[in-house]
């Protein structure tokens, strides 16, 4: 559409192209600023006599020569003001400090050695029994260590609610994206959206062009991220909420249950084995990991808050060691491998390994946040929000060197093929969950110095997009899951995806990307579950072998019907259905009757419909065309009907739309009516 004219918003005069005449005389939200304006035509100048311009004085002009203007310091990053995540120790004559607030995620730190459980205690299959101490006693190694628990706890959670979203790319290479268009960075130039209306639904194009329409979704209020309590030169930054994920809210009993006793479980024994308390008495935990060379342990350092102060004895007894400093406060606990920091309000407890605790840094690091970080980490972390359940910020490269280092084995596979498909050109990423009131969730990626966010935020859009298809055709059709829910979760994996999707708003920045999912609060459990069984099941699949050989056909098999239509009409399915993708369900019967079948997408896209509707219907045992019918007849709007059109040539039916086939000159064959329900 040719631009009309352009004008400037009133409020922060951005320049804005008019396409639509219609708009003219208007009132429409600045996609720039989001405040309210209307839309007219700029007045034309008014005439002029042409008056010569001369200087006022015969003296050279000064300040006109060109010059070399550097880009200006990255600011120190903001300290609130206010209370920090974990509260610092007092003067002993200030008294006891207020109760502490939440804590900030930062940067990957050492760990504690000699303070934990191997990885490998994860279960990587559908599990069927818990685990018991005597289980997880088999499996701690020789340099034990908290830290190597707490990876887990935090990668199945990540995994369970996300991560197998990077898992299902895997099987297929990336198609080459065309170069986006990118627009000139002297003047920007923004497209007016549509008009607002105030009590209709948000479209995604508005959602897109506005952060404060977008913000209006956030389920919490809380405050950045900062990270007190951690040592210099993190690289990955985990902030989470134990107490939250098992309180006894109806919402967190069914994500708990959704992921399953097997794994809350072993969350909450290795929880245990760091903090010697139960997930239920911990308000807040952050942990920061600092990498090493490659192949090396990173290290990491724990710092986390009780619900309830605790006896004082009781933690000195809990946590051994030789106290550094014979009067505390601060009160110190040294041995060879970690030094804990107790808090005198008998609440906040902070766990370092022992090098890094030297020369007054860990009684420090409660006064004052470190700054030691990476200027994208410490972008990511002024955007997060200290009250979401789930937070991690990190830099991919450290992921993707580090990864076989930092996770247990049976998730290695999945977090190093999520970092690939985030893809080379991003340098840092930040990833928050939150399940309640409704599932939110939102990535933010930082580009390496040769990218843009733009060109990052289209590749992002078509790996989405195509995430559904990839998953179903590539992933779950060649999977073979013996228990019947599992089966029935990887089948709507494809289906939940594509919800996924369809519910996602990508926001660019000057130098960051936004990827923001609301989901209903029942797509929670769902998700997990699903996630949880495909990831498990993957595990197990050979993904190299296409299709499974056919058995002979035994000798005595009765002869197929000659012709597709004698096949739908004599052969019997099981037509049984339980919210299966309509894709899967007509592949499914058609399979059946040994016919081939193409279900073409762009048609129903044109119809405002996907491959992943849900079915939902038990006829029992009926004839193909009876089943095909269910299906067929159900969608059957003025404007877009679903017809399918046999070739008998090639044993195939073509389900597609009535458009569509008399566009292309399909036959249509005419399913029987069915029965209302």
């Amino acid at each position: 559409m040719a631009v009309i004219a352009s004008m400037k918003c009133p409020h922060c005069h951005r320049e804005l192209k008019i396409k639509n005449r219609s708009l003219i005389g208007k009132t429409v939200k600045c996609p720039a600023c989001a405040k309210a304006i209307v839309v007219k035509l700029p007045e034309p100048p008014p005439e002029e006599d042409e008056v010569e311009l001369r200087l006022a004085t015969d003296e050279p002009p000064l300040g006109t020569s060109p010059r070399i203007v550097s880009n200006p310091p990255l600011p120190a990053p903001v300290v609130n003001s206010q209370q920090p995540v974990f509260p610092s120790p007092a003067p002993p004559s200030a008294g006891p400090l207020p109760t502490p607030s939440p804590a900030v995620p930062s940067l990957p730190v050492p760990e504690p050695a000699g303070v934990g459980l191997d990885l490998s205690g994860l279960p990587t299959t559908p599990p069927t029994s818990t685990v018991t101490p005597r289980q997880l006693k088999k499996l701690r190694r020789r340099r034990s260590g908290a830290a190597w628990a707490v990876y887990g706890v935090i990668a199945v959670l990540a995994v369970a609610v996300l991560g197998g979203v990077g898992y299902v790319m895997s099987t297929r290479p990336a198609k080459p994206l065309a170069a986006p268009v990118v627009a000139s960075s002297n003047e920007p130039v923004t497209e007016l959206i549509e008009p607002i209306d105030p009590n209709g639904p948000y479209s995604a194009r508005q959602l897109e062009t506005s952060s404060e329409l977008l913000a209006e979704f956030s389920p919490t209020n809380g405050q950045p991220l900062q990270l007190y309590m951690m040592p210099g030169g993190v690289n990955l930054v985990i902030h989470l909420r134990p107490s939250l994920l098992w309180s006894e809210d109806y919402d967190y009993q069914v994500l708990r249950a959704a992921l399953t006793e097997d794994v809350t479980s072993w969350i909450e024994s290795t929880i245990k084995e760091v903090t010697h308390r139960g997930p239920a008495e911990i308000e807040e935990m952050m942990l920061g990991f600092v990498f090493g060379a490659r192949g090396m342990k990173p290290d990491m350092a724990v710092a986390f808050r009780l619900k309830e102060p605790a006896k004082m004895s009781q933690l000195m007894d809990e946590f051994q060691g030789t106290l550094l400093y014979e009067m505390p406060p601060p009160l110190i606990k040294v041995t060879d491998t970690q030094a804990v920091l107790i808090h005198e309000n008998a609440q906040t407890i902070v766990i370092w390994p022992a090098y890094l605790a030297g020369n007054e840094e860990l009684e420090n690091s409660l006064k004052s946040p470190t700054y030691d970080i990476t200027a994208d980490m410490q972008r990511l972390l002024e955007m997060t929000d200290d009250e979401r359940l789930l937070t991690i910020v990190g830099t991919v490269n450290d992921l993707r060197i580090h990864g076989k280092m930092l996770f247990p084995e049976g998730l290695q596979q999945p977090v190093d093929r999520i970092v690939k498909w985030l893809g080379d050109d991003v340098e840092a990423v930040s990833w928050a969950v939150h399940p309640v009131p409704y599932l939110h969730s939102e990535v933010a990626l930082r580009p390496v110095t040769t990218s843009n966010a733009l060109k990052i935020k289209e590749r992002l859009r078509r790996q989405l997009q195509e995430l559904p298809e990839t998953m179903w055709h590539d992933v779950a059709v060649r999977m073979h899951p013996t228990e019947m829910r599992v089966r029935d979760f990887v089948g709507r994996f494809p289906a939940m995806l594509e919800a996924f999707q369809q519910s996602t708003v990508l926001q660019n920045g000057p130098q960051h990307v936004t990827a923001t999912t609301v989901l209903p609060e029942k797509a929670v459990p769902n998700l997990a579950l699903a996630t949880l069984f495909t990831v498990s099941e993957a595990a197990r699949t050979d993904f190299t072998q296409m299709a499974v050989a056919a058995t002979p056909k035994p000798a005595n098999e009765p002869k197929l019907p000659d012709t597709v239509v004698e096949r739908m009409k004599q052969l019997l399915v099981d037509a049984e259905f339980e919210r299966v993708p309509i894709e899967q369900a007509i592949v499914y019967i058609c399979g059946e009757i040994k016919v081939n079948v193409h279900v073409d997408g762009d048609a129903l896209k044109d119809a405002g419909w996907t491959k992943n509707m849900p079915q939902t219907f038990n006829l029992g045992k009926v004839s193909g065309e009876r089943a095909l019918a269910q299906i067929i007849n159900k969608y059957q709007e003025r404007t877009s009907q679903m017809v399918a059109s046999i070739d008998e040539a090639k044993k195939q039916i073509w389900v597609t739309t009535r458009k569509f086939a008399e566009r292309d000159g399909l036959p249509i064959y005419e399913f029987p009516a069915t029965p209302a329900e």
